[in-house]
C-alpha cells in the first residue's frame, strides 16, 4: 500500500514490481506484449483499485 503522504510510486513497466503491486504508476510506455502480460497477471483485480491493470488495458 502506498504512503498517504506520497501517493504516487513510479516503477518501470518491465520490472517485477509492476507485476506485484497495483497502486503504482508506470514510468515507461508498455509494449503490446508487456501490456498483455500485466493484464493477465492483474486480471482478477478491480479496475478501480489497480492502476497497473488500467494502464495495461489502455
Amino acid at each position: 500500500m502506498s504512503d498517504p503522504l506520497h501517493p504516487h510510486m513510479f516503477v518501470r513497466a518491465d520490472s517485477s514490481l509492476a507485476e506485484d503491486l497495483c497502486t503504482v504508476e508506470l514510468l515507461d510506455a508498455l509494449t503490446a506484449a508487456r501490456a498483455r502480460e500485466l493484464a493477465e497477471i492483474h486480471r482478477d483485480h478491480s479496475l478501480e483499485l489497480c492502476a497497473v491493470l488500467r494502464a495495461a488495458q489502455a
